[in-house]
């Protein structure tokens, strides 16, 4: 699965300060839509409803922290 980087974020605020739409934004990242429509809404500030990207890159980088890990079992474990 392949991920934003902090790099598209910051692309990504400056089309929506432009102006540009979301097909427009997905169209010059070579992702879809739906991806550029999931990253706004999911990073946006809760309570201001701006896409900030520092703060879309923050909360990515806490969920894949947050994650479940997959553990191995080991023999002692077993």
């Amino acid at each position: 699965m392949k991920h934003l980087s902090e790099m598209q974020r910051y692309r990504i605020s400056w089309m929506l300060e432009n102006n540009f739409s979301k097909t427009q934004i997905a169209r010059d990242l070579c992702v879809s839509r739906s991806t550029v429509h999931r990253e706004i809404k999911r990073n946006s500030n809760t309570y201001s409803k701006l896409y900030d990207p520092a703060l879309a890159h923050k909360k990515y980088r806490k969920r894949m922290h947050d994650k479940p890990k997959h553990i191995r079992f080991t023999d002692e474990m077993k």
